[in-house]
This record gives structure tokens, sequence and C-alpha cells, in this order.
């Protein structure tokens, strides 16, 4: 996964026409190190607290990472799945394949799409058809739709959420011709 990365990855700055990029992938780094990670062996990004779409696609990128090559953990009442650490210690389950009504209500908000992602459609502040009223708005949701705001407006972030879920899925196409 390393070595694809580094040949097939999409920098943010270059995704979306950015002037900076405040993302650095591990494959990158000379040591191949993460700097909240101490040593351990594993992909991911060192970034700062950026408030634009790059850290959204940052961890639908991870997210995407786990579910081709990540190691499974259990979670009550869900299973063994792929997951996702941020900051070096918060696991963060990938659950795909199932509905909402399939999952414990606490961990609805880590519900995607075969890719890793849930995309950005409610950010109007109306949720789409095939979710929930109640299960869409968390905190992650919520500052979307205020990312929305300051990017520009609605359409800069539909935009962006385009952008990244096209990455996601000619990534997942070069993954399969492998």
């Amino acid at each position: 996964m390393e070595e694809f990365m580094r040949v097939n990855y999409t920098s943010p700055d270059k995704l979306f026409e950015f002037k900076n990029c405040y993302s650095c992938p591990s494959w990158d780094r000379k040591n191949g190190e993460l700097s909240y990670d101490h040593g351990k062996i594993s992909l991911g990004f060192d970034y700062g607290s950026c408030c634009d779409p790059e850290r959204h696609y940052v961890h639908a990128i991870l997210r995407w990472m786990a579910l081709k090559v990540g190691k499974l953990r259990m979670f009550k009442g869900i299973g063994s799945i792929p997951y996702t650490v941020y900051d070096g210690y918060e696991a963060t389950p990938i659950i795909t394949g199932v509905s909402r009504k399939e999952i414990p209500e606490k961990y609805r908000w880590a519900l995607y799409d075969r890719y890793g992602y849930y995309g950005l459609g409610c950010v109007s502040g109306v949720p789409d058809s095939k979710r929930n009223a109640r299960d869409w708005v968390s905190p992650l949701r919520m500052f979307y739709f205020a990312l929305a705001v300051l990017m520009g407006g609605e359409q800069n972030l539909k935009k962006y959420d385009k952008l990244m879920k096209d990455e996601l899925k000619r990534l997942d196409k070069l993954w399969k011709g492998i």
C-alpha cells in the first residue's frame, strides 16, 4: 500500500488547486514515521489543524486504505471491522455494507460507503433521502455545515465533495488492477 500510495496519491493542493498543502503522508517522510505514532508500523498523515476540505480528504484516504489493507478490531455490538487511529490512540470504526438499523446508535456516525466515504450531502441543513434525520446531525457533520460557509458556500463544498469521491473511485479502480 505504501508504494501504491507513493505512486498514485494525489495531494490536496493538486486535487483542490490550493496554493498550500498542510498535510504530509507518512510515505513522503524520510523515516516514514508519524509524529504521533511512536514508531509503530502504520500509514497516515501529519497535518495542521486546517479548516478546509483537506482534513476531510486526509481522513477519507485513511479510511480507504484501512478498508483495503488495515487490521481489524472488535467493536462491541458490531464485530471485527477495519478502523483508523486518530492521534495515535483513538480507534475509530469504519462500518460499510449494512443499514443504519443494524448498527448500535452510538456507532451510526461511522457508517461509510464502500470507499470509506460518507460525503457532504447534508451540508445544506436538510438530511438527504438516504439518512435518518436524527442520525445525520453529528459534531463532524455540523463542522462541515460551518465549513460550507467558510469555503464560500455550499457550491464550493459540493465541488470539493465530488473531487474527493472521484479520487477515491480512481484509487479504488487502480488498486483493483494490481
